[in-house]
């Protein structure tokens, strides 16, 4: 600590003469870091009305899915890609489309770095 009005001489303090302890405000859960950014990011595309499919794809993350069962979607669709898209099928239809030939796919903005809404700035 400096003294009043000092910018170079003051006391060195021990950390045990400190009585008052500083714990950060930041969640320290993963996945309450991971919904505070998609509803931050869902409610930043409703105000500025951009990239509404992209605010589509956070709101159903949001509302739906948790950062665990997100991984296990992810982790399935690299190594049993058809059991993935039975199991979205069941439990996340809003995550399945169809292309033009009627074939079932896994829409990747839900599983892949779109999903971590990780903004920076709009």
């Amino acid at each position: 600590m400096y003294a009043h009005n000092k910018k170079r001489y003051g006391w060195r303090f021990d950390e045990e003469h400190f009585l008052i302890r500083f714990e950060p405000l930041l969640p320290t859960d993963e996945n309450a870091q991971w919904k505070k950014r998609l509803k931050r990011a869902v409610k930043l595309c409703r105000e500025s009305g951009l990239w509404a499919e992209l605010a589509v794809v956070w709101d159903n993350l949001y509302k739906y899915v948790t950062l665990d069962e997100k991984k296990k979607i992810y982790d399935m669709s690299w190594d049993q890609r058809e059991e993935a898209i039975a199991y979205c099928k069941e439990h996340y239809p809003f995550m399945i489309k169809t292309d033009k030939d009627g074939k079932d796919y896994l829409d990747t903005d839900y599983i892949w770095e779109l999903s971590r809404c990780e903004l920076k700035s709009m």
